[in-house]
């Protein structure tokens, strides 16, 4: 039995899209979106930690909003489905319920981290 699409880890036909985005003149702009996603997510991933430290529920909402915008562009579903309950808790001021979801975005992302290398050997 294949997993379900919302149980993927990484979107198959949105990862063929992309390596297709620069066709023939640009081909290694597939691997240029992976590296910055790659760059980029940790530090986001800890502005979200620090704001839930200081309490900062608009910090968090704001955040987890441009990391679920990153995550589906790079079709990580199952990531940007926590960043969008992250940012509902951000929204509902309720940090009690973003905390747990941060520490499993965080386990989320190593396991994105290493398929999206994959996809780039």
């Amino acid at each position: 039995m294949t997993p379900s699409e919302s149980d993927q880890l990484l979107d198959p036909t949105m990862i063929e899209a992309l390596r297709e985005l620069g066709g023939e003149e640009e081909p290694e702009l597939f691997e240029e979106l992976v590296t910055m996603f790659l760059d980029d997510t940790p530090g986001r991933l800890e502005n979200l930690r620090a704001a839930l430290d200081a309490g900062d529920a608009k910090a968090i909402e704001h955040t987890a909003h441009a990391l679920k915008s990153s995550c589906g562009n790079l079709g990580a579903r199952r990531l940007a489905s926590l960043c969008f309950e992250i940012e509902s808790a951000g929204r509902s001021k309720d940090i009690d319920a973003a905390r747990p979801l941060v520490d499993r975005s965080t386990v989320e992302f190593a396991a994105v981290a290493a398929a999206l290398k994959a996809e780039l050997a």
